[in-house]
């Protein structure tokens, strides 16, 4: 799987359980006992909507915090282009009083510890890996960050000057020109349309007060989740996020809607600029029809993952000289997009989206075998296996899932994706990417 997020640096392994969410009545003093059936997760749901969900392991002394704020660029309102990234940024570098270095951080670093955050469509992630004795003052001061954060109007220039070069070079990227062309094409002004960091002529317009209403808004209990995986026990992780977050209000759920479902546009069309790269767009399913999802995934694998995928093969075999190939797609709240992109070399970018066609129009009318299919769905489960093979990918995994849906989609990724078979991926090659009804896009102004 492929994606875009916009991140500020500093600086699966198989969760088979049995959970029991336990409701907290009340963020205070109040200690809460989390029963569990199972040492593997343990999840609890705070007085203020937020929930926790603790992965204690101990065979490496490592703790792994993640703080989800749901949304992301996808609750933003027309005229709130980055400011979701705009946030993150302001709380990740802002000052926190009474700490001992004054910023999130050194705060974190003076600890031995290392933090980095970063802004997507669906959500904004605050990552923070640590020693065990570290573990209950860095989240303690993540909650004291996002709940109290100070908003300065000089830092805030600074950041966007910051968000202004970040911005210019991930535009300068061909491949995210084609793609901006296309979810533009897709979703008009709906919630996936723009780049998760905005654009750079939107960000000056944004003053301390926008900055401030966004956070007040969004950074509420409803919105939230704290994971936590690695070295630490389940009890004190749950009251350890239970005081540092006891701050944050309940608020009430921003949820990023679509006022139909998107179409894809059979249309051919031309990225402004960029390198003559060609793709075909198609819009995929969202996280509320799962198992197309990992179809999804499985078709993915078949496509473009090792030596003997299909676009490896084929597409150098039909276009001598072929320059990159690759395929993305993403797993979104809402309904996202699948897309194959090709760099033609000497070939017209015609015969580029030609063969990219007959390889799905292959799948379309004559299917996969069960070895390609099981082989498609290896590679997707070793894809996410390695995103989470240290307790960082497992508290990261947990945390994607939560925002778009449910950390239990995590858990049981490994098992579902396995069950895909052949009916499955033809089944969504027809319903969502036959190659007839492609949006065709040609960057660099190819003609």
């Amino acid at each position: 799987m492929a994606g875009e997020m916009m991140s500020t640096n500093r600086s699966h392994l198989h969760v088979a359980a049995l959970l029991v969410a336990v409701t907290l009545a009340v963020v205070s003093p109040v200690r809460v006992e989390a029963h569990v059936l199972s040492e593997d997760v343990m999840v609890a749901e705070l007085g203020n909507g937020i929930r926790v969900v603790v992965s204690p392991a101990h065979d490496v002394p490592v703790v792994s915090v993640v703080a989800v704020v749901r949304g992301g660029s996808s609750v933003e309102g027309r005229d709130q282009r980055g400011l979701a990234h705009i946030v993150e940024h302001m709380v990740f570098q802002g000052p926190i009083e009474g700490t001992p270095t004054g910023m999130l951080p050194q705060t974190i670093e003076a600890l031995g510890g290392e933090i980095r955050a970063e802004t997507s469509a669906d959500a904004s992630r605050y990552i923070a890996t640590i020693a065990p004795d570290g573990a209950a003052e860095a989240i303690a001061t993540l909650g004291f960050a996002l709940s109290a954060p100070v908003f300065d109007a000089q830092r805030l220039r600074t950041e966007l000057d910051i968000m202004e070069k970040e911005l210019d070079e991930v535009y300068a990227s061909p491949i995210v020109a084609l793609r901006n062309t296309a979810t533009q094409a897709i979703y008009g002004d709906g919630p996936y349309a723009q780049s998760a960091g905005g654009g750079p002529e939107a960000l000056p317009q944004y003053t301390i007060h926008d900055v401030a209403a966004f956070h007040q808004t969004h950074y509420v209990g409803a919105n939230m989740a704290v994971i936590v995986a690695g070295d630490i026990d389940g009890q004190a992780a749950v009251d350890a996020v239970s005081e540092a977050f006891a701050d944050i209000p309940l608020g009430a759920p921003t949820v990023p809607s679509l006022s139909a479902d998107p179409a894809t546009p059979v249309d051919t069309i031309t990225a402004p600029h960029g390198a003559p790269l060609v793709g075909l767009f198609f819009v995929a399913p969202g996280i509320s029809a799962m198992r197309d999802v990992l179809a999804t995934d499985v078709l993915l694998g078949i496509l473009d993952h090792g030596s003997a995928s299909r676009m490896r093969t084929q597409l150098p075999r039909a276009l001598p000289g072929v320059g990159g190939l690759g395929a993305g797609f993403l797993t979104q709240r809402l309904p996202g997009h699948l897309y194959l992109w090709v760099d033609p070399g000497q070939a017209s970018p015609q015969a580029a989206i030609g063969v990219l066609k007959t390889i799905l129009a292959d799948i379309r009318d004559n299917g996969v075998s069960v070895e390609e299919c099981q082989q498609g769905a290896r590679t997707a489960l070793l894809l996410h296996a390695m995103g989470a093979d240290t307790y960082t990918g497992q508290a990261e995994s947990l945390a994607f899932y939560e925002a778009i849906d449910s950390y239990e989609l995590a858990i049981s990724y490994e098992d579902e994706v396995l069950t895909i078979g052949p009916d499955d991926i033809r089944r969504v090659v027809l319903r969502y990417f036959d190659p007839d009804r492609a949006l065709v896009v040609i960057g660099g102004g190819a003609p």
